[in-house]
């Protein structure tokens, strides 16, 4: 400014007395000063401003584009903080600013819920009643109540479907999410896909973060809609556009959801190359900083569970097993009910592969690491540290890592080990609501190691015996026994006799 020295540190004592201006560093011959207020800027630019009106919406549009929501959040809380003590003019051109920056998506919920006195009482009042009836239809959907639910949303979107305000827009928005996703629950897919277009539709020109996320899981809602309709093509295109047009940031769990769907989708369709690359970018997405929070690290795993399955089925079995040592190595320690589950059925599937290459021991130790981690869990549970224990989650994975094992030690001629297996199998069966698929195989292939009357009494001595007596049937008749239980029984334990037949069969001519 060309001023001399001694004016220009009075001048800015002057300003820093009145805290527009901040001493913040330097030597003792060159200080650093800073504008310690934005908003004096603002204040300085309207004051000399003959057309306030035009130059506080240029000047809001512009802080909109540069400064994140969280800054411009702070301009407003300062603003209201200093308004009281400013003058008249200033006052007037600070309330300008608030109702504009309180039309800028988001903000407005900060204005209406810190602020409230600088909302007109109409937009506050409607948002209320709209608010109150969407806080209904929720109230009543937790309460399995759809037709209250229904009706509720249906008013909400009959009586402020049109208005242009924010925050009526934001509940709008999630009310019509609410009501695609109720309609989802009865199946009426092609009324939800028709529902979800509308939702996405009149969210689209949001800028809201909040409803960027609405957008992204009314289009992976109806990208799953799709799917269950027949229409996989479709659900292909919508899950392409809900990763095109939303990052991670905004909306991660819906995109990361339709970065797993689209690869379930092709793998659909048999286009194996195509599927293997979509795995492979969520393996891209895991090395970023984006894979932090549990649910994201949940699907992640889901999916790598996925193609190692898919892998399998492909008859790449070694490339199963490759993924699943990496999916135990990157999540093995985590401690997350979903994640751990996860684990556990990585190192069952990676066993079942080892046993298809013949690699009987490995396929052992796999299934001896599944119940460590199992018996670590329970100790856990014991002492309250396991979050969200399922006891029926880990029953199944205890009697299929038994039911693996079983087969190895069958492979491996191990009796002893084969014995302590069928037990542990036995004592499990009775606790599960069902005999799970393939177990009444396992058992009888069992019986070639053993012999019938083992079997049968290891079955008699468990608490398992009532639901086995078809099996222990079949063994007394073919030890030439003549039991005396029901017809249906009796018919049921001779088609276990033939599959017993074709057992042996085959036993003796390998």
């Amino acid at each position: 400014a060309r001023t001399e020295v001694s004016k220009c540190s009075s001048q800015l004592k002057r300003l820093i007395g009145r805290g527009v201006v901040s001493h913040v560093g330097g030597t003792s011959r060159r200080k650093h000063y800073y504008a310690s207020e934005r908003l004096y800027n603002i204040y300085y630019l309207l004051r000399r401003s003959r057309g306030a009106d035009s130059l506080v919406g240029a000047l809001i549009e512009f802080m909109d584009a540069y400064y994140s929501r969280a800054d411009l959040a702070g301009l407003v809380d300062d603003m209201v903080a200093d308004i009281d003590n400013a003058d008249d003019t200033t006052r007037v051109h600070y309330r300008m600013a608030i109702e504009r920056l309180s039309r800028l998506p988001e903000l407005a919920w900060h204005v209406l819920r810190r602020h409230p006195r600088y909302v007109t009482d109409d937009v506050r009042e409607a948002t209320d009643e709209a608010g109150l009836l969407l806080h209904r239809a929720v109230e009543a959907l937790a309460h399995d109540d759809s037709d209250r639910a229904l009706g509720a949303l249906n008013e909400l979107l009959q009586r402020f479907g049109t208005s242009a305000e924010v925050t009526i827009q934001d509940l709008l928005a999630k009310a019509l999410v609410e009501k695609s996703n109720l309609l989802f629950r009865f199946q009426r897919f092609e009324d939800v896909i028709v529902a979800y277009d509308e939702a996405v539709a009149g969210l689209v020109p949001n800028k809201s973060p909040a409803l960027r996320r609405a957008v992204a899981d009314a289009l992976f809602n109806k990208a799953v809609c799709l799917r269950e309709s027949g229409r996989p093509h479709d659900a292909l295109d919508a899950c392409t556009e809900l990763i095109h047009d939303h990052g991670v940031n905004d909306s991660a769990v819906s995109v990361v959801a339709a970065r797993v769907l689209r690869a379930l989708l092709l793998g659909e369709m048999d286009q194996t190359v195509d599927e293997m690359a979509a795995y492979d970018e969520l393996d891209l997405l895991f090395a970023s900083d984006h894979a932090s929070s549990p649910p994201i690290l949940d699907l992640i795993a889901g999916a790598r569970l996925t193609k190692a399955a898919r892998l399998c089925r492909l008859g790449r079995w070694d490339e199963s097993i490759a993924e699943c040592d990496r999916l135990v190595q990157d999540f093995g320690e985590c401690s997350s009910a979903r994640l751990w589950e996860t684990t556990g059925r990585s190192l069952l599937l990676k066993g079942s592969s080892l046993g298809v290459l013949g690699r009987l021991k490995e396929q052992r130790s796999a299934c001896d690491e599944v119940l460590a981690r199992l018996d670590r869990h329970d100790r856990l549970a014991t002492e309250g540290e396991a979050p969200r224990y399922d006891k029926t989650t880990v029953l199944n994975l205890r009697v299929e890592a038994h039911q693996l094992r079983l087969l190895s030690c069958i492979g491996l001629r191990d009796t002893p080990a084969a014995l302590s297996d069928t037990r542990a199998v036995l004592g499990i069966i009775s606790q599960l609501d069902a005999v799970p698929d393939g177990l009444i195989g396992t058992l009888l292939s069992a019986t070639l190691l053993l012999d019938f009357r083992q079997m049968a009494t290891l079955i008699r001595e468990s608490s398992s015996a009532d639901r086995l007596l078809p099996l222990t049937t079949a063994l007394e008749l073919e030890m030439g026994l003549h039991p005396r239980v029901a017809n249906e029984v009796q018919k049921v334990a001779e088609d276990i006799q033939l599959d017993l037949a074709k057992l042996h069969g085959r036993s003796k001519a390998s």
